[in-house]
């Protein structure tokens, strides 16, 4: 991994932002702590897939981090015990209308293991992926699906949805009403695959 010079790291805002790198690029930034006394630490680790406007590689993003977010938790928090917070999701970021999989580890191990760990993980689900049966995968698409076809329940979780997707950059207002457009679990394992999930 490249550590950022500290300068590098505030030549642009980050604040929900996702600067895209070139392929196959590591990188660390690393903050000094004012605290001496806080123990702990935490991960932010990226994995860029897309630009979020590319609808069926953000549906096959979702569909991974809907895939991974328990197992995460069942492996890093419980089974690891690397932190309290454990999370895996589906980011997107707005400024560049990029979007992947983040994975949050709040610890007091030092960031450069939780990322050995996370990676450790990735590959252990790569694993998985390509032994899950049929039934498994479609029941992960079945899940996801009804996620989205909920009905809001107030307006301003209706508010909130739309306007994610503004910001975000995509207009996909009746992804609701849409058909799932992924209808294999070997398209997810290529997917898996060709971003190199795990392979560090």
């Amino acid at each position: 991994s490249l550590v950022l010079p500290r300068g590098q790291c505030f030549q642009f805002s980050i604040l929900n932002r996702i600067s895209s790198t070139t392929l196959g690029s590591n990188y660390i930034w690393s903050a000094p702590v004012p605290n001496k006394n806080e123990a702990n630490s935490s991960l932010s680790y990226y994995l860029h897939m897309s630009k979020v406007t590319f609808r069926r590689r953000r549906v096959l993003t979702s569909l991974i981090a809907h895939i991974i977010s328990e197992p995460a938790f069942a492996v890093l928090r419980t089974r690891e015990q690397l932190g309290y917070i454990v999370s895996a999701s589906h980011w997107q970021g707005t400024g560049g209308g990029q979007t992947g999989i983040g994975i949050i580890v709040q610890s007091e191990r030092d960031p450069v293991y939780l990322e050995q760990r996370v990676e450790a993980f990735l590959r252990e689900m790569k694993e998985k992926i390509e032994a899950m049966p049929d039934a498994e995968f479609l029941e992960h698409k079945s899940a996801l699906q009804k996620q989205w076809q909920e009905a809001p329940k107030n307006l301003n979780e209706e508010m909130t949805r739309y306007w994610g997707q503004i910001e975000w950059g995509y207009l996909d207002f009746h992804r609701s009403k849409s058909g799932f457009v992924v209808h294999a679990v070997h398209t997810l394992i290529r997917c898996y695959r060709n971003h190199r999930l795990g392979a560090h």
